[in-house]
């Protein structure tokens, strides 16, 4: 009878004497045969076929996968991570925008959304509005969070110190009974001031011919012009 032997056929015949099983397999005796338990990584009925995992494509993503005794290694691309490279790495998790940014994750990198005011690539700059020179005439700008103040100087207001300003004041007075003194006070805006000094007398002059002679009591008084600085004093006696 196969599977034994003897005078009597009363030995099983031992069929994993001889090792059948490949790779570390383990064999199992039968009558007239055997059975071989593969190793991890290897098929076949004697285990001496090695199983080609990387054949099911098991890495995601564009891994390159590497065939191992005992299962694959994925090589990953950029921006991924995981045993078969199904995972995305999330680079927001550092917290890279600044100043209020908000993270969005990429492949392989991460986008900020800036808050107005400040840009970069982490929206690590503070953007400076005073680089368009917004102050006019000579105003200086300071440089805030999302905007700008100008400070002017004398003679100019507004936003943006748009607007000059100048204006006379004429102020009258009783000082004696023989006299009227008049008093006549100027401002200037900036420009005017940078006039030249004759030129401003010439026509402060002209401005107020008509004043140089005013009645005191019943008879006409001779009238004396005297300019000072910015204020002009014309004074009766």
């Amino acid at each position: 009878m196969p599977g034994f032997s003897g005078i009597h056929c009363e030995t099983d015949i031992q069929e994993c004497d001889s090792n059948p099983c490949l790779n570390d397999g383990t064999c199992t005796d039968h009558v007239n045969s055997f059975s071989c338990k593969c190793a991890t990584g290897f098929t076949g009925s004697t285990c001496g076929t090695e199983i080609i995992e990387c054949a099911n494509d098991p890495c995601k993503n564009g891994a390159d996968c590497l065939d191992l005794l005992n299962g694959v290694y994925c090589d990953c691309k950029a921006g991924y991570t995981g045993h078969l490279c199904d995972t995305t790495i999330n680079e927001c998790i550092s917290d890279p925008c600044q100043h209020g940014g908000t993270c969005h994750d990429l492949i392989n990198g991460y986008n900020c959304n800036c808050v107005s005011g400040f840009v970069g690539a982490d929206c690590e700059i503070d953007f400076d509005e005073c680089a368009s020179n917004p102050c006019q005439n000579e105003g200086l700008c300071t440089d805030e969070v999302n905007g700008y103040s100008c400070s002017c100087v004398s003679g100019f207001v507004g936003v943006h110190c748009e607007t000059g300003f100048g204006y006379l004041v004429i102020m009258m007075g009783i000082t004696a009974i023989s006299g009227v003194t008049l008093y006549l006070y100027r401002r200037t805006s900036l420009m005017k001031r940078q006039q030249k000094e004759a030129t401003r007398k010439e026509k402060l002059k002209s401005n107020f011919h008509q004043l140089v002679h005013l009645p005191s009591q019943k008879s006409q008084l001779p009238a004396q012009l005297s300019i000072s600085g910015h204020n002009t004093y014309i004074t009766t006696s």
